[in-house]
């Protein structure tokens, strides 16, 4: 395998972090020279990014032969693949290398002959096929998009050199690669399977024996191919199963589920899910309609009577072994006698079998017996419950149950991950899950505790004192464990209600770990404490619930705790939620009871988004601050800081640009580093820090692709040291380290004052869009003058404008803000230094208009499509509650005056007079209005073109700043359309 050596190519980067400029294209061009950068920290195991990956708890245990022994006489390894990552497990050692790349769940794994290359590949958009050194993890080579949608399954040639693929689009083809011709990048073969079109193919298979033959199937249709590589498609011929062919028990509803080539024969074998083996061989006899060298079925022989299926095959030595349904591993010869068997081993269904590159020890000592004995290297099972077991072919002859056992060497996780917490004190990370388990384990030593519960957790909180996990179920109940005491309940569950069976979406424990929250998926929010039963001190203290509250109309979004002086300088308790209703509401913590219930402060409820959406918060980290803060974020990457006791917006920010709406934020705090920072999670995919004090500079955050779907939950250590995250589904917790100082370089790079914001405008500092910002900042400058803008007398001007010139600013260049989104401008920069000095500030210069400009405007332009939206939701049909194909012009007016920021008849006339030249309403917009012709007409949108409109359908956030080739455009911020 020398020749792989001097090939390498890097995957695709999946670190949103670093700042570039330049073109898509010369970011791809860089990406074998960045991966040659940081080659030499990888293999030291040390991380480049702020957020490095160092274990990966789970894997992906419903892939088919995913799960590869890699062993031999140098290392006692395994290979699977976690989520999108590929994992070269040392059981030996306890230790992993990750292989990481991927955007996708990885879908397929091989692994060569001689144990020294792994193939991975997913599926979906921007997938990958990846070669990688099986010793190193370094990858040596990689193909970005092989088909539209990625790939299902895969198998590699005996000799390691061809790769044979089957895509996963609609209409699938089949591919060989040359792996060692450096100078292709595409297959050397690809045919379409138009034998299949009603039958997804997951199967395909290289004759060990003939390197030129395959095998592919689904679970209906089977094909053997023929290629070479002078000819410009694969040959493929069928061979017709009659139902006959089976012969009892309705086999004919049978489905294939693997196959194999027997070496050195011209016979192939079929497993079903019936449990029985089919032998396709060469026919004798010539139809007139086949080929002499065509494989007919020859025989069905019919291995379980109970119908267990076999799930897979696998050849070894001088065997044929089966995976089966129950648990059990079974050895057939050539001629499918029965050999050896390994049963009662407490396994699942058998998904992958896989041997070591070892000489097959003797199972027995028996000279006479010798020639009939079970030879093979040892092996691992990986089933259905996620557990990877090792056996032996001496366990054949135990003669005890107990001995027959094997050793399980590695157990994931055997159902989808609905809520993490990490242990404020200890190094022990909970794990709570849908199947209702719930794992203490203990992130440094891999040790863990396994806790099977009557309920599915669906979040879990400890107490920041240590003492106490609290969890919610999908049942709405909450339970108490002792962390110190193998997760033992501390007292009866917590009942929301008598009726209660609203799964719990979130809990939060205050500081002072006398108060915890929680809200539900029924948009209720409920209060508990650690008091006395009734308010009797003769009862004892336990967790006490205070009461629930149903007050957004729809789905709440986040809950948080804050903390504030009161007029005594007592710390005062505060909780407040969101929702998708867009309102802020605070609870008054201090005078709710056992007996008033949950109290609301109807004093501090407000409206906090006019049309977004708010979808986190969290109290704002400070120090020293005068002012109490909140943030909050939208689905439109905004970041908002809100005085609580005043109402008002303090400022408003640019967040992170990639990976969507952020669904998550935690406090950062490292130990001996005094910067205070945000880790946040988005719905989907990526994860990453922002630095505080938030100012929307994009140097400041980072973000890289966390989990290949969603993001389930997140939690960060005490000490500042480790982030982890889950992915529900994907079957797997990552354990990031963290180390900010990339984060500090990025800082340092992008300059200081306003050049990462004006990196931001299109055409940056030379470009029109900011000589247009300082032309309108000095003209509005020289206008608010005493003197004038036609006077010919000097004038001193001081660099700054009067803030009641914002709202002309902003709209001079293409943002036109609400009145509301004006007089959030407003507050921020009078209070931009209230909480340092209590003095409000009347005047800005342009520094500050810029950053404004940049962190107010929104991320994504209004369309045409956007006008139409707002059409159709505005006004329905009262009938059959169907948008409207054209609106009544009162209707359209009545609106306009009643809904959000009221526009009169006046207003909208001088508005229409500036639009179209009409101040006449009625002449202006006609007896009816349709939502087409008022874009277009009134507003003076342009056409999109149709593709684009597509691009706007389809759009994906978790995909924002994925370029085309498959690489990243670093903190993108798409072009807004200013016309």
């Amino acid at each position: 395998m020398e020749d792989y050596e001097e090939e390498k190519s890097a995957p695709q980067s999946q670190n949103y972090e670093e700042n570039k400029e330049g073109s898509n294209e010369s970011e791809a061009n860089n990406l074998q020279d960045e991966y040659d950068d940081a080659e030499g920290d990888y293999e030291h195991g040390e991380g480049v990014n702020a957020l490095n990956l160092e274990y990966v708890r789970g894997y992906n245990k419903d892939i088919k032969d995913g799960v590869h022994n890699l062993t031999n006489g140098e290392r006692k390894a395994i290979f699977y693949s976690a989520a999108h990552t590929g994992v070269i497990y040392d059981y030996e050692e306890g230790e992993q290398k990750l292989l990481q790349g991927h955007c996708n769940q990885i879908t397929c794994t091989a692994c060569s002959a001689d144990k020294t290359l792994i193939v991975t590949a997913d599926s979906g958009i921007d997938s990958m096929l990846v070669i990688w050194n099986s010793y190193d993890g370094i990858p040596i080579r990689t193909y970005f998009n092989p088909y539209e949608n990625g790939i299902c399954n895969l198998d590699i040639s005996q000799d390691g050199r061809y790769l044979a693929t089957i895509s996963d689009d609609e209409f699938q083809s089949v591919s060989i690669w040359d792996l060692q011709n450096e100078e292709l990048d595409e297959p050397l073969i690809t045919t379409l399977c138009t034998y299949a079109r009603d039958d997804r193919q997951h199967l395909i298979k290289f004759n060990p024996s003939d390197i030129y033959e395959l095998v592919c199937h689904g679970k209906n249709h089977l094909a053997f191919l023929s290629w070479s590589e002078d000819s410009e498609e694969m040959e493929y011929y069928l061979s017709p199963i009659q139902s006959s062919s089976y012969s009892k028990k309705e086999k004919q509803k049978a489905s294939f589920t693997s196959t194999v080539f027997v070496p050195d024969s011209t016979k192939a074998v079929t497993s079903t899910d019936k449990g029985d083996l089919l032998v396709w061989d060469i026919s004798l006899i010539v139809d007139g309609m086949s080929h002499t060298n065509e494989k007919r079925l020859t025989k069905v022989l019919e291995l379980h009577q109970d119908e267990t299926a076999i799930n897979t095959l696998t050849i070894h030595g001088d065997y044929i072994i089966t995976g089966n349904e129950d648990g059990s591993v079974r050895f057939y010869d050539f001629d499918l006698k029965i050999c050896g068997w390994f049963e009662n081993l407490d396994l699942g269904r058998i998904k992958s079998i896989s041997f070591a590159d070892e000489e097959p020890p003797s199972a027995r000592h028996d000279e006479d017996e010798e020639e009939n004995e079970l030879k093979c290297a040892d092996f691992i099972v990986a089933d259905s419950n996620a557990v990877i077991c090792k056996l032996e072919s001496r366990l054949f002859e135990e003669l005890e149950p107990d001995q027959k056992k094997g050793e399980v060497i590695f157990t994931g996780l055997k159902s989808a991950i609905n809520c993490i917490a990490v242990h404020p004190h200890e190094s022990i990370l909970a794990i709570g899950g849908k199947s209702g388990f719930l794992i203490n384990w203990n992130y440094l030593t891999k040790e863990e505790e396994y806790k099977q519960l009557k309920e599915e957790p669906c979040a879990i909180e400890y107490s920041p004192d240590g003492k106490y996990l609290m969890g919610g179920t999908a049942d709405g109940l909450i339970r108490i464990y002792d962390p110190y005491n193998n997760m033992a309940e501390m007292q009866a569950p917590c009942k929301t209600s008598e009726r209660s069976n609203h799964a719990i979406k979130q809990l939060i424990v205050s500081n002072d770990s006398e108060h915890f929250a929680t809200m539900d998926v029924n948009t209720c929010v409920c209060l508990f404490k650690r008091d006395h039963k009734y308010g009797d001190p003769n009862e004892p203290i336990e967790w006490v619930f205070y009461g629930k509250v149903k007050c957004h109309e729809i789905e709440i979004t986040s809950i948080a705790f804050g903390e504030s002086l009161d007029s005594n300088d007592e710390i005062q308790l505060r909780l407040f939620s969101i929702g998708k209703d867009r309102v802020l509401f605070e609870y008054d913590v201090s005078k709710s009871s056992e007996k008033n219930g949950l109290v609301i402060d109807n004093s501090k409820t407000m409206m906090i988004e006019q049309e977004n959406v708010p979808t986190a918060c969290i109290w704002y980290p400070t120090i020293d601050s005068k002012e109490d803060l909140l943030l909050t974020v939208n689905d439109v990457y905004k970041m908002k800081i809100w005085n609580v006791k005043s109402s008002q917006c303090r400022k408003t920010c640019l967040g992170p640009t990639y990976g969507g709406d952020i669904s998550r934020l935690k406090k950062l705090e490292i130990d001996g580093n005094p910067d205070k920072f945000l880790a946040y999670s988005t719905f989907e995919k990526v994860i990453g820090l922002i630095k505080l004090p938030l100012d929307g500079n994009p140097t400041k955050t980072m973000g890289l692709i966390a989990h290949p779907n969603q993001v389930k939950d997140m939690c960060v250590s005490s000490d500042g040291k480790y982030l982890f995250t889950c992915g529900g589904v994907d079957l797997c917790v990552n354990k990031w380290s963290i180390d900010v100082t990339p984060i500090d370089n990025a800082i340092m790079m992008g300059g200081e004052g306003i050049e990462p914001f004006i990196n931001l405008i299109e055409g940056g500092r030379d470009g029109q869009t900011f000589q247009d910002m300082k032309d309108f900042f000095y003209y509005s400058m020289v206008k608010s003058k005493t003197e004038g803008e036609d006077t010919t007398k000097t004038r001193k001007l001081d660099g700054k404008v009067s803030i009641n010139q914002l709202g002309n600013l902003m709209r001079a260049m293409g943002h036109y803000p609400t009145l509301k989104e004006i007089e959030n401008m407003v507050n921020e920069v009078e209070f931009a230094h209230f909480s340092e000095n209590c003095e409000k500030v009347d005047r800005f210069g342009l520094d500050t208009f810029v950053k404004l400009f940049v962190n107010h405007r929104p991320v994504f332009g209004i369309g045409r499509p956007h006008i139409e939206k707002a059409f159709n939701t505005l006004f329905v049909d009262n009938k059959d509650k169907k948008p409207l194909a054209k609106v009544p012009r009162e209707s359209f007016l009545q609106e306009l005056a009643s809904e959000g920021e009221p526009l009169m008849n006046q207003e909208l006339g001088n508005l229409l007079d500036k639009l179209v030249g009409k101040s006449n309403i009625k002449e202006a917009l006609g007896e009816e209005i349709w939502p087409e012709t008022f874009a277009k007409d009134i507003l003076s949108f342009e056409e999109v073109e149709e593709d684009e409109d597509d691009q706007e359908e389809n759009y994906d956030p978790a995909m924002e700043g994925v370029t085309p080739d498959g690489t990243f455009d670093h903190n993108v911020i798409p072009e807004e359309n200013f016309d």
